[in-house]
C-alpha cells in the first residue's frame, strides 16, 4: 500500500471527508480506479453505503447501464485524460444509471462531473477528487419546456391566425408562418428587422402609444392597423396581446394574435360611401324644391311630394347610420380552441376554449366519431374528406362547417385547422389542430345582405312614384312652354333614374349572394338584342359616336333581357370613362362554339395591375379621376350573369387609349 493510500484511509481524514461536497477521492490504479474515500453527500446522491465503496473499484459500484457501454466509457475517458494531462477534466453534461433506493431497479440519471487530479513527489497523478453533481430534475424541466414549447409551434405554425411572442424586453422571439404569409418575410427577417417599418405610417405612432402604455403596466393591449396586401393596396389587421408570466409571477413578454379585417373595414367604407352620396342626394333635392316654388306656383304639390320623399330618405339614412354603428361593435377578438387526436385510439382532447366553443361539459369527453355527430349532415363529409386527404398526405387542412352545440340545439359556424404529426418512420400518428367560432362573421355577411335589399327595396318605391309625378309636371311645363320649370324637372328627372339605376344595383347584388336572381333562358339571335341596344344607346345618349359593326347572327340561349343588361352596363362605362366626342365601337361576332361580344372606348384606360381586380364586388378603378360616380357593383353583376350562362368576361386596356370588354357565350350547337 502506498504510504498516502494510509493517509486518504485514516479515522481522521475519513471523518474530515464525510462533510465533504459530493466528492469522492480515486486512485489512479487505471482500471480499477479504487475508492479510498466518499463523502456523505456523495453518497446520499447515489444511495450507496459507505462499505459498499470504500475499497472497491469505482466501476464495479457503480457499472452504468450494460445496454449503452457510453455511459462508462464518457466517465473513463475522463480519468484518463487527467492521467495523461494532468490537468483538471470537466464532462458537463451525462447520463448515468444508478440503483434506486428501497428498489433493485436501475434508473437513468443526469450528472455533471469535475475530475481534479492529485500529484505525487514525481509529478505524476497519483490520486483524483471526483466531484459529482445530480442535474436530473434540471434536465426533465427543460425537457419538458421544450416538449411544450414543440406542441405549441406545431398549433401555432398550423393555424391561419397571425401568432407572434415577445419577451420581458419588448423584443420579438418567434412569428408563425402566417406572418410570413402576410408579410412576405421569413420569421428569421422578422425576428431580425421587425415589421413596424411596414405598417402604415398614419397608424405606426397610435400604435406605438398603445403598447408602450399596455408595456409599462404589463396589461393586455389591442389595436387596429393596417399592412401592404399587393401591390398599391394595404390590409387591415385587428392584434390582440396578452401578458405572459412564469410561474413565480415575473413578467416574461406578450403572446399577440392577429387577424385580417379588411372585409370588415371594407363593408363599412361602402356603408359610408353610400350615406354620404344619400346626404348629398337631400341636399340636391331640398335646393332643387327651393327654385321650383321660385319658378312656379303650380310646383307646390310636387314639392310637398318630394318633401315626404326627403323625410324617407333622411329616415333611411339615420337606419343606416345605426346599422353601422352596430356592425363596429359587432368586430370580435378570435378565440382559438386547440383539439388533439390519436389516429389509432381516435381519442379525441379538446381544449376548455374548444369544449366551451362546442358546448361540451368540460367532465364530458369526446371521440373523433362522436364529436362528427355534432357536425352538420350537409357539412360532415367534407370534414371528414379534408381531413383524410391531409392524413394521407401528412399535410394541413383547412375547413369550415356548421354544428348544432352539444347539449342545446344553438347551431354555430367553426372554422378548423390542423397538421398531421407523423413518427420516426413517417407513419401518421395523430392530429393537432384548431377550432375558432366564425359564427358572428358569417351571421355579419347575411344581416350585411338582408340590410342592403331592405334598403333598396324601402328606396324603390317612393322613387318610382317621384319619377313618375317629376315626368307628368315636365310635360305640363313644356305644353305651357315654361322652359325653366321644364329644365329643373328635366334634371330632377335624371337624378331620381340614377338613383334608381344604383338601387337596382343593389337589389341584383342582394339576389346574388341570397342565390335567389333567376336566368330564364331562350333562343334568340344575338344581333336584334345588339340592334335593339343600338336603338335604345343612340335615342338617349349624344355626347358619343356609336359604331355598331361588325354584328353577326348569332343564336344563342339566354337570358334575353340579363344579357341585355350586361351590353347596356358596359356602353354606359364606356360612356362614364371617356371624353365627350370619341368613339365607342360594339361588335358581335362568331368565334368557334361561342359567341363573342366586344365594347371598345377611346377613354382614359386602366392600369394593368387593376384589370384582375375590375370584376370584384364594390371595386372602383380611381386613377385619379375625380366626379364619376358609382359603388363598383355594375362590373361584378355582369361577372355573376355571364357566369351563370357557362360563359367568360374579361378587359383588356392601353392607359392613354382606352379600354376593351369582352364577354362571351355558347352557342346553342355547342350546348
Amino acid at each position: 500500500m502506498h504510504n498516502s493510500d494510509s493517509f486518504y484511509i485514516s479515522t481522521e481524514f475519513q471523518k474530515f471527508f464525510q462533510g465533504a461536497s459530493r466528492s469522492l477521492i480515486l486512485k489512479a490504479d487505471s482500471p480499477t480506479f479504487t475508492v479510498l474515500a466518499a463523502s456523505d453527500r456523495y453518497l446520499y446522491l447515489t444511495n450507496k453505503e459507505r462499505k459498499d465503496v470504500l475499497g472497491r473499484g469505482l466501476f464495479e459500484t457503480y457499472p452504468g447501464a450494460h445496454s449503452d457501454p457510453n455511459e462508462k466509457y464518457s466517465v473513463f475517458s475522463s480519468f484518463t485524460r487527467v492521467i495523461v494531462s494532468r490537468k483538471t477534466d470537466e464532462l458537463p453534461i451525462f447520463k448515468y444509471e444508478i440503483t434506486a433506493k428501497d428498489s433493485d431497479q436501475k434508473e437513468t440519471h443526469y450528472w455533471t462531473n469535475v475530475n481534479e487530479p492529485i500529484l505525487d513527489d514525481d509529478g505524476n497523478v497519483a490520486y483524483i477528487i471526483n466531484t459529482t453533481t445530480n442535474i436530473t430534475e434540471q434536465v426533465r424541466q427543460q425537457n419538458a419546456i421544450q416538449e411544450s414549447e414543440n406542441r405549441f409551434r406545431l398549433m401555432a405554425e398550423g393555424t391561419d391566425v397571425m401568432i407572434a411572442v415577445g419577451d420581458e424586453t419588448g423584443g420579438a422571439v418567434y412569428f408563425n408562418k402566417a406572418w410570413e404569409d402576410a408579410t412576405g418575410r421569413t420569421a428569421d427577417e422578422l425576428l431580425e428587422f421587425g415589421w413596424v417599418d411596414l405598417m402604415h405610417p398614419e397608424d405606426r405612432p397610435k400604435v406605438m402609444e398603445i403598447f408602450t402604455a399596455a408595456f409599462e403596466k404589463k396589461q393586455p393591449w389591442v389595436w387596429e392597423f393596417r399592412m401592404p396586401s399587393g401591390s398599391e393596396r394595404y390590409a387591415w389587421f385587428l392584434a390582440r396581446g396578452t401578458p405572459r408570466f412564469t410561474q413565480d409571477g415575473h413578467f416574461a413578454g406578450y403572446i399577440s394574435s392577429t387577424v385580417d379585417i379588411s372585409d370588415q373595414k371594407e363593408h363599412q367604407s361602402s356603408l359610408a360611401k353610400l350615406n354620404e352620396d344619400l346626404y348629398a342626394f337631400n341636399e340636391e333635392l331640398t335646393a332643387m324644391n327651393e327654385e321650383l316654388q321660385q319658378a312656379q306656383e303650380e310646383l307646390v304639390s310636387s314639392n310637398l311630394l318630394l318633401a315626404h320623399s326627403e323625410k324617407k330618405l333622411i329616415s333611411s339614412k339615420t337606419k343606416l347610420e345605426e346599422s353601422e354603428h352596430l356592425l363596429k361593435m359587432a368586430i370580435q377578438s378570435s378565440g382559438l380552441g386547440i383539439w388533439i387526436v390519436d389516429l389509432e385510439s381516435r381519442i379525441l382532447t379538446l381544449s376548455e376554449r374548444g369544449k366551451q366553443i362546442q358546448g361540451v361539459p368540460p367532465e364530458v369527453e369526446l371521440s373523433l366519431d362522436e364529436s362528427f355527430l355534432l357536425i352538420d349532415e350537409i357539412d360532415r363529409s367534407s370534414v371528414d374528406d379534408a381531413i383524410n386527404a391531409a392524413v394521407k398526405y401528412c399535410g394541413t387542412f383547412t375547413t369550415e362547417y356548421k354544428i348544432k352545440s352539444y347539449q342545446s340545439s344553438v347551431v354555430k359556424w367553426l372554422r378548423a385547422s390542423g397538421i398531421v404529426q407523423v413518427d420516426d418512420t413517417g407513419r401518421p400518428v395523430s392530429i393537432l389542430g384548431t377550432i375558432l367560432d366564425i359564427t358572428e362573421q358569417k351571421l355579419n355577411e347575411q344581416r350585411k345582405n338582408d340590410f342592403i335589399s331592405m334598403v333598396s327595396h324601402e328606396l324603390k318605391t317612393p322613387l318610382t312614384s317621384i319619377h313618375a309625378y317629376v315626368q307628368i309636371l315636365e310635360n305640363n311645363a313644356n305644353k305651357n312652354n315654361d322652359s325653366l320649370a321644364a329644365s329643373l324637372l328635366g334634371k330632377t328627372s335624371k337624378q331620381v333614374g340614377k338613383m334608381t339605376t344604383l338601387i337596382n344595383g343593389f337589389l341584383n347584388v342582394s339576389k346574388l349572394e341570397a342565390a335567389k336572381i333567376h336566368i330564364e333562358r331562350t333562343r334568340f339571335d344575338m344581333a336584334q338584342l345588339i340592334a335593339e341596344v343600338k336603338e335604345e344607346s343612340v335615342a338617349s345618349i349624344s355626347s358619343h359616336q356609336f359604331i355598331f359593326a361588325p354584328v353577326e347572327e348569332t343564336i344563342v340561349l339566354a337570358d334575353h333581357d340579363k344579357i341585355g343588361q350586361v351590353i347596356n352596363n358596359l356602353i354606359n362605362n364606356a360612356v362614364k370613362y371617356s371624353a365627350s366626342g370619341t368613339k365607342i365601337k360594339v361588335s358581335c361576332v362568331t368565334k368557334g362554339d361561342w359567341a363573342t361580344v366586344s365594347v371598345r372606348d377611346e377613354g382614359y384606360g386602366i392600369k394593368a395591375e387593376e384589370l384582375p381586380k375590375l370584376f370584384e364586388r364594390y371595386y372602383r378603378v380611381e386613377g385619379g379621376l375625380q366626379g364619376i360616380s358609382g359603388f363598383g357593383i355594375g362590373l361584378y353583376l355582369c361577372h355573376e350573369i355571364i357566369k351563370r350562362h357557362d360563359g367568360d368576361i374579361w378587359a383588356e386596356s392601353v392607359v392613354g387609349k382606352g379600354s376593351a370588354f369582352h364577354f362571351i357565350l355558347p352557342l346553342i350547337k355547342h350546348r
